[in-house]
């Protein structure tokens, strides 16, 4: 759930806050924050109160929520800081690849996907895919920590081919 631009906007906090925004995300931290929220925010706790706190309780927790879900998935996290800083619609692009070296190997995991006949050629690509996806997601670290959203596209595309085909590999486990 993304907030609105007058959510955000507050003058120079709104860009002071930009700023200190960063991809890097201490998910201990993060899971603690959340739950602290949730426990002060939660619906439930105001059962007793009127409507309208109800309403606005309940509102608050499912923001909370998408911004957990937003943080707590780098995929998700990298939009959301691309859109914040008017580089992506925060959809992932318009689905295409443009890379060669991308394109390739993309379609060679499809293909080592297809063709795997055993539960171990399956994992041994879960593996291949899931270093891969580790490696392209401490790039992407490196790329927004240097503001190099160029890069930092190029990587969330890469990203995305590779989230993708770790969700096809589990499908065939």
């Amino acid at each position: 759930m993304t907030p609105t631009r007058g959510q955000y906007e507050k003058g120079s906090r709104h860009t002071q806050r930009l700023q200190h925004e960063t991809f890097d995300v201490d998910s201990k931290q993060l899971d603690r924050t959340f739950r602290q929220l949730q426990t002060r925010l939660h619906p439930d706790k105001l059962s007793s109160s009127v409507p309208e706190e109800q309403e606005n309780a309940a509102n608050q927790s499912a923001y909370v929520n998408g911004a957990y879900r937003t943080l707590k998935d780098p995929l998700a996290r990298a939009y959301h800081l691309l859109q914040r800083r008017g580089r992506s619609d925060g959809q992932g692009g318009e689905g295409t690849i443009e890379d060669p070296e991308l394109l390739m190997m993309v379609m060679e995991t499809r293909q080592q996907i297809e063709e795997a006949e055993s539960q171990e050629d399956l994992m041994a690509l879960r593996h291949t895919n899931e270093a891969k996806r580790r490696d392209c997601i401490q790039s992407m670290s490196v790329a927004f920590g240097k503001e190099d959203l160029d890069l930092a596209e190029e990587l969330v595309t890469q990203l995305r081919y590779l989230t993708t085909a770790g969700d096809a590999i589990s499908l065939k486990l």
